[in-house]
């Protein structure tokens, strides 16, 4: 991650303190979340171009990733169904 996301050489890397890691990794997932929008905004003026007359204008949320799915906690039983599935794996591994 260091080197392919954040650019950093070897060296860069392994002088770095956790909080300054953590700080470089929230400033690049700012960056994505930038990059999301801007590509959003263009889908949303083409899709408006094109839409019909009578459907609701798009706006630029209509084509972002949806960040409830993506940051949601797992509830217990989802858990406990990942354990399950892991066991499963590991005894068919044996």
């Amino acid at each position: 991650m260091g080197r392919y996301d954040l650019g950093l050489t070897d060296r860069e890397f392994w002088t770095l303190t956790l909080r300054d890691f953590d700080a470089l990794v929230d400033r690049r997932e700012a960056s994505l979340r930038l990059e999301n929008l801007r590509s959003a905004v263009i889908c949303c003026v083409v899709a408006n171009l094109f839409r019909g007359k009578n459907s609701r204008p798009y706006k630029p949320g209509d084509f972002l990733p949806c960040p409830e799915v993506e940051n949601r906690q797992q509830t217990p039983e989802e858990m406990l169904e990942v354990v399950k599935q892991w066991q499963t794996y590991f005894e068919v591994v044996k």
